[in-house]
């Protein structure tokens, strides 16, 4: 059997042929470095069985796989690659691969597949038990959904206030703290008071703080009150509401407690004028109110639904940011292994050839021996400096002798660099049991930290310090420079995105159900990061330590510039999180403000690139905050998102576009924002 083996690692195609040479019917008959060549040498040798890599240079392994098939359908195809996913496996078997071997089992696996391939039949081993055979939904599907859902909840919330607003009953609806959020205009009529002027306002003190008899009411004593503390609903009671001139009038109402996730977010009080509404019409009435309750449980239930899948979508991108640091962490291995292997090795052999002709430096002009010894030297500074270039990228200690000589030896190399004086306080033997993956996250937390000393505080000195207990390991970094501004302390605190470093750190973190603190003043700052020690066995530890599977990612490296700034101006937190889902990961930094006055703010002493605004907001519509922005800064662009479908005359000359909310993809805003940026001036 004649085998093609196709690969762009010479180490990888090496190690095939070897694996192949156990077995006396099979014979390399020639090698490919890239799918180009494959074509090539599958045409000219028109082998039984071709081995092929996906991730290669000019051609991956699937295109040509399937231009192969296409060409000579007889020539069998076994895969081998480091991905494992289902997906990669379907795409493959679909090009017209026979078989799918994962490298790390290629000893294991590889003849079997080659057997079966040979024979036309397919070889794909069962994959761990956590995978499943169908690929996971992308999050930005989940945020399409999220999107559709996001329409269907604004319909129904349409309808809603639609019904309400033409009920000849009152309606008012309260926050969990007993503050009005929404009065409808029969309810306006019965108290006198309009809707702008009780906003925001303790309905309790305005409207119900007398009893029937005259008698003060106090708020412990307040039935509606009560069942926003209780969760439980109040039907057909008889009390008294208060106008706004001061005189009281009797009343029944009913009031039920808006609950999210089982927990009481505020509630819905309907009641009607005692005097003005004859008990024959109370059947009536009672009727309308049995409508408005399931009008209220099925708003309940498609927000409750929607917060499942926003949560979700969150989960999936925080699942798929630790892949990326993971994939990232295994991308410097690979890169500081083949800088020291390769272009390392590279060096010193050099050198030694340069000791062999220094040797016979008497024969040489003296010219000659110049430039012996100044390349010599060339050398030794370009293998110093790819030495530490690779150790950067991943320190050969920490796979070594351990996370605490790794620390020592960056540190004092900083120290030496930087000119700032770092003090170190570990605790010995804090690193012992510590599986890889927790112990080079440490490394670069640490790394992140003083790095951002250097570029920021200003600070001649610093202190790294950790500590472990039975559960958990504590670090702390901390320095005496010019601390954090105030406005970023509070983006920081809020949990928002601050800059990429901290991002990262909190991914980090979070993949280890660890948290992070960042404690900032004039006089300096500390970040701590306590992250629980997994419970697992030593000797699975010591073997995590010592299991390299690097993952060769085929990428240009290229200098990224500052990410763009997007400020989102929402006063529903529900229209805010799927924006700032879907921003964040086509990579924009968010900024979020709740209410229109706080955006403003935000924007004034924020660096901002565009914003993206709701329309209908409470306290201050959005074409009022785009006309104080537009003076602010003319040249940043402004989306304004709206239910309506005709763009205001009010809004000309403050909006750069109109978006009518859930009528577009979310491709569609990811466009927009492109367009707009790229043409703004800055």
């Amino acid at each position: 059997m004649r085998i093609l083996v196709v690969d762009d690692h010479e180490l990888v195609r090496k190690g095939i042929c070897t694996a192949l040479a156990t077995e006396p019917t099979i014979s390399v008959c020639g090698e490919a470095a890239d799918g180009r060549q494959a074509i090539e040498q599958a045409r000219a040798l028109q082998p039984d069985v071709i081995i092929m890599d996906i991730s290669m240079p000019n051609l991956n392994g699937i295109e040509a796989t399937r231009e192969i098939k296409r060409l000579i359908p007889k020539t069998e195809i076994v895969i081998v690659s480091q991905h494992e996913s289902p997906e990669m496996i379907r795409q493959a078997l679909n090009a017209g691969a026979r078989g799918y071997v994962v490298k790390s089992a290629i000893s294991d696996d590889l003849l079997a597949a080659v057997s079966k391939a040979s024979q036309q039949q397919t070889f794909v081993k069962s994959l761990k038990s956590n995978t499943t055979n169908q690929s996971p939904e992308p999050p930005e599907d989940t945020l399409r959904r999220g999107a559709t859902a996001e329409k269907d909840l604004r319909e129904s919330e349409v309808r809603l206030r639609s019904a309400v607003n033409d009920m000849a009953q009152g309606l008012y609806t309260l926050d969990s703290h007993g503050l009005i959020t929404y009065l409808n205009p029969s309810a306006e009529d019965m108290f006198g008071w309009k809707s702008s002027e009780l906003l925001g306002k303790n309905m309790h003190e305005i409207t119900h703080y007398k009893r029937i008899d005259g008698a003060s009411l106090p708020a412990s004593d307040c039935r509606i009150l009560q069942a926003i503390r209780n969760g439980i609903e109040l039907r057909e009671h008889s009390d008294v509401f208060i106008r706004k001139d001061g005189s009281p009038f009797p009343v029944v109402l009913s009031a039920s407690p808006q609950k999210i996730n089982g927990n009481v977010v505020g509630i819905v009080v309907n009641f009607r004028d005692a005097t003005r509404f004859p008990e024959a019409e109370q059947g009536d009435s009672q009727g309308t109110s049995v409508a408005l309750h399931q009008l209220v449980q099925t708003l309940e239930a498609r927000i409750a639904e929607r917060t499942r899948e926003l949560q979700n979508a969150t989960d999936k991108l925080r699942e798929l940011s630790g892949r990326l640091l993971q994939t990232q962490d295994e991308e410097r291995r690979r890169i500081a292994r083949e800088l020291h292997d390769g272009v390392g090795q590279l060096l010193t052999a050099l050198g030694m050839n340069l000791s062999s002709v220094a040797s016979e430096k008497a024969k040489l002009s003296l010219g000659a021996v110049q430039a012996l010894d100044e390349n010599a030297e060339l050398i030794k500074q370009a293998s110093q400096e790819i030495r530490t270039m690779s150790h950067l990228l991943h320190p050969p200690l920490l796979d070594e002798v351990g996370l605490e000589s790794a620390l020592r030896w960056y540190i004092d190399g900083f120290a030496e660099r930087s000119k700032i004086a770092v003090d170190i306080k570990l605790v010995r033997g804090f690193s012992d049991g510590l599986p890889r993956d927790l112990a080079l996250s440490l490394f670069r937390i640490v790394q992140e930290c003083l790095t951002n000393v250097h570029r920021h505080s200003g600070s001649s000195t610093a202190v790294v310090g950790i500590e472990r207990s039975p559960r958990e390991i504590t670090l702390e970094v901390k320095d005496d420079g010019v601390g954090i501004p105030a406005q970023l302390q509070s983006i920081i605190s809020s949990g928002s995105s601050s800059g990429v470093g901290l991002r990262g750190m909190r991914e980090r973190i979070r993949q280890f159900g660890g948290r992070l603190e960042v404690h900032s003043s004039q006089t300096g700052t500390s970040i701590v990061a306590v992250i629980p020690i997994p419970d697992i066995p030593r000797e699975a530890a010591d073997r995590t330590a010592h299991d390299e599977q690097p993952i060769a990612i085929e990428r240009e490296e290229t200098l990224e510039p500052a990410p763009v700034t997007i400020l989102c101006i929402d006063d529903e937190p529900a229209g805010l999180l799927p924006r700032k889902l879907l921003l964040e990961s086509a990579g924009y930094q968010v900024i979020e403000a709740r209410s229109g006055l706080e955006g403003v703010h935000l924007f004034k002493s924020e660096k901002v690139d565009a914003v993206i605004l709701d329309y209908w907001m409470s306290g201050m519509k959005g074409t009022a905050v785009a006309s104080e922005m537009k003076q602010i800064k003319p040249s940043v662009p402004i989306i304004m998102l709206s239910g309506m479908a005709d763009l205001p005359g009010e809004v000309s000359g403050l909006v750069d576009q109109w978006i009518v909310k859930g009528s577009t993809r979310a491709e569609q805003l990811l466009d927009s924002i492109k367009a707009l940026v790229e043409r703004k001036p800055f």
